[in-house]
């Protein structure tokens, strides 16, 4: 089973040790629901996978949206990584899911993701 970049993102939340309960909560409530929806049973969810790779079609990544300060309405990859950083480092009414995807997007923008 391949799952999609909301799934994955859900998946990163629910595990995230720094989500708040309500977070991670909702995160696996919106999870679940998504893999019953699509019909998902338990023999194709832990089903053996195999991944190639093919490096010139590389999914492209749907980021979340700043909602505040100099990049408001644009994607986190928009955004330099100083700020990226900065933003972590100085701002802290962020939630789990959003330092998370700056994290994930600063790890991609470096190569590392």
């Amino acid at each position: 089973m391949i799952l999609d970049s909301r799934l994955l993102s859900l998946l990163r939340l629910g595990l995230c040790p720094g989500a708040a309960d309500g977070e991670w909560r909702n995160a696996a409530t919106a999870f679940f629901k998504s893999l019953r929806k699509a019909g998902v049973t338990p023999d194709q969810f832990t089903a053996p996978v195999v991944v190639t790779r093919t490096v010139h079609a590389a999914p492209r990544r749907e980021w979340s949206r700043f909602r505040f300060g100099k990049y408001k309405g644009q994607p986190l990859n928009n955004a330099p990584i100083d700020y990226l950083q900065w933003i972590l480092a100085n701002c802290e009414g962020l939630s789990a899911y959003l330092r998370a995807e700056i994290s994930a997007c600063i790890q991609c923008k470096r190569g590392r993701a």
